[in-house]
Order: structure tokens, then sequence, then C-alpha cells
């Protein structure tokens, strides 16, 4: 058994014993312990009645597996993260297969383990890499997990030139800032009611001022980080400053113009 596959199998042991400890609450159904009615209707004529498939996360804050499985899970690049959760259901044959070889996906005694390869090396910064995990059963449950790898403990998010101000017309005209991000994808913060502040695609940002009835000037910061965290933390984060003025349109560290176009 290779390095690796350790590790997996580890990791996997180390999950069973967790779920062990943790207190289990019979799933609690409207038809008993066969599971919720299924019938055979003009809805689904073609599910067979009492078949069921649930797939849930544990919660850290209830101690129990009472969480939707996630449509979205960002690796970093050592290669010993994984994911697991729970599967309840009474089909023997249902399966799971990943789209590239990097992710590897599998039933493990009543749960599903997610778990990539190793993606560069050191703080390489590689573009991120994507595969889909495909979950069927029966024809009660068709699932996709779509599984994100950046090659960094820090992936980049920034703007050319690493600019950090940028002035806003004071109209309201939206201005647009081309961003540029090894993170798999990134969202934004924004505290400010005066700043509107969207998401285009991955490389553009588009910014407003909300024109108000006062005459102050105003100035905020918004900050871009990766979809992988919860809040910004150190060092994956990107800190954009606007001010309400006249904008640049000097071209210098490009913040203005349309690249909708760029990907």
């Amino acid at each position: 058994m290779n390095h690796r596959n350790l590790l997996h199998a580890a990791a996997l042991f180390s999950l069973a014993l967790l779920l062990c400890a943790c207190p289990q609450v019979e799933p609690v159904t409207p038809d008993g312990p066969d599971g919720p009615e299924n019938p055979d209707t003009p809805e689904n004529p073609d599910t067979p009645a009492g078949e069921y498939f649930r797939l849930k996360q544990y919660n850290y804050d209830t101690g129990r597996h009472d969480l939707d499985p996630p449509e979205l899970i960002v690796f970093g690049p050592q290669g010993d993260d994984f994911a697991a959760m729970m599967v309840e259901t009474n089909i023997d044959d249902w399966t799971v297969t990943s789209t590239e070889s990097w992710c590897k996906a599998e039933r493990y005694s009543g749960m599903l383990s997610i778990m990539a390869e190793q993606y560069g090396t050191g703080n390489q910064q590689l573009y991120p890499r994507s595969c889909e995990v495909r979950i069927k059963a029966g024809k009660v449950y068709d699932g996709v997990i779509t599984v994100a790898q950046e090659s960094s403990k820090y992936p980049l998010i920034y703007t050319p030139g690493n600019r950090s101000e940028y002035s806003l017309p004071s109209s309201g005209a939206p201005l647009d800032i081309y961003i540029i991000a090894t993170a798999y994808d990134w969202q934004i913060r924004n505290p400010h009611d005066w700043i509107k502040a969207e998401k285009i695609n991955r490389t553009t940002l588009r910014v407003s001022a909300i024109p108000g009835e006062t005459q102050q000037k105003r100035s905020g910061e918004i900050i871009l980080f990766s979809v992988a965290d919860a809040e910004p933390k150190p060092l994956r984060y990107c800190s954009i400053t606007l001010t309400e003025g006249d904008p640049d349109l000097t071209g210098e560290g490009y913040g203005y113009g349309n690249n909708l176009g760029w990907d």
C-alpha cells in the first residue's frame, strides 16, 4: 500500500471512530424505519415504493449528521484533506464516480468519501482544477458535487499592479475592475450600503456608488476572498478601497473599461 492509500485509510478509520463516538439519532420518517413513503404515482411512476437515499454532512454545532450535502468542495494542495458524508439508504447498489483520476470518490462502510491527490509543490501558483463527483441511487437520487482544488494554501486574488484604491463617479456610473485569481473562485464582502459591488464573472468586479443626499465625500473598503473560506483569512484575500470622486482615466493600473470578454 503506497503512502497516499495509507493516508486515505487512516483518515477514513479516524472518521469511522468519530462517527461511532458521536450520538446518532435514528432517522425520523413518516412511515417507520423502512423509509419515507414513496408511492408509485403519476408524478414518479418509475420510482419503486419504499426506496430512499439520504446523504448528510456532520454538523459540529449540533453533533449530528443533519446538513445537506455541499454543492462545492474546495481542497487545498496537500493531498491529505478529505470530505466524508453519512449515507442513509436501503438501496444496495448505489454508485459514486469521479470525472477525474486525481479525485478519488468511493463508498466506505455506510459513508461517501472524497479525497484529492497532491497538487503542485510548495506554494506553487497553478490554475485551479475541478471535477464532478456523481452519486446515483436507483431512480430516487441523482446528485452531483463539484470538487475543486487550489495549488497553494495561499491562493492569490489581486488587481493588476496590486492596485488597491479606486475612485467612483458620484453619478453612480459603474466601474469595472479586472481581477486576477489563482483561487478557484472568489466572493465579496461589502459592509457599505452606498457601494454596489457585484461579480460579473471570474475576472470582473463591477462597482458603483449609490447616489446619496449627503455632500460628504464617502470612502469604504470591500474585500474579495476565496469561496473556500467562510471568513476572510490572512494572506487569502484582496482589499480594495473605493472613494467617491472623479475616476482615474490615465490607464495606470487598469481600473476601468469593459473586460467582460477577458477570461
